[in-house]
């Protein structure tokens, strides 16, 4: 096991949380994992048992999950949104626990250092790298576009797959000032 799966793994041991394992995927929603905030008994995860032979998608979904509680989970999956206003809290709390779960998975500093050190320049060889699903990966690197100047690695979208990563270092100052940093 990895140590940021193993730093996962204590932080679910330390908050008390409970992970269990169903075939959840067989639902209606189709999922794959959930988190459940429980006045009476804490703080539990579901996760979809075919995750236990998926283990990089099983990484990202356990750091997802855990990311609602750390982020504090204002929705319930399990509650149809009876409202606009509800389903922009639920979206918020999916924006804020893949933040949580893309941080501790894919850190600002080791993606930079990825980059820049050994010349990975693509979504499909950082999600490798990382060992992560592309689409977490891809969601990693739109939070990156959204704010590159904090790590110094500027993403440009290519098209939906293919993402060209390339140092804020190589742009030359007169046009590194005209970059708009609020869109990336």
């Amino acid at each position: 096991m990895d140590e940021k799966l193993k730093y996962i793994w204590k932080k679910i041991a330390d908050e008390n949380i409970i992970v269990k394992y169903k075939n959840i995927r067989q639902t209606k929603e189709k999922l794959n994992g959930v988190y459940v905030s429980r006045e009476d008994a804490g703080p539990l995860i579901i996760l979809d048992t075919s995750l236990l032979r998926k283990p990089r998608e099983h990484r990202c979904i356990l750091a997802h999950e855990v990311g609602h509680y750390f982020t504090g989970a204002k929705t319930n999956i399990l509650h149809a949104s009876k409202s606009y206003t509800a389903e922009i809290e639920r979206s918020r709390d999916e924006y804020r626990a893949m933040r949580w779960a893309t941080s501790i998975l894919m850190p600002d500093r080791e993606i930079h250092s990825a980059v820049h050190e050994l010349g990975i320049v693509n979504c499909y060889e950082l999600a490798e790298h990382f060992d992560v699903t592309i689409q977490f990966c891809m969601s990693k690197l739109t939070y990156i576009k959204q704010c590159f100047w904090k790590i110094g690695t500027r993403v440009k979208g290519r098209d939906i797959f293919t993402f060209e990563v390339v140092s804020c270092r190589d742009i030359p100052a007169e046009l590194s000032n005209k970059i708009d940093t609020r869109n990336g």
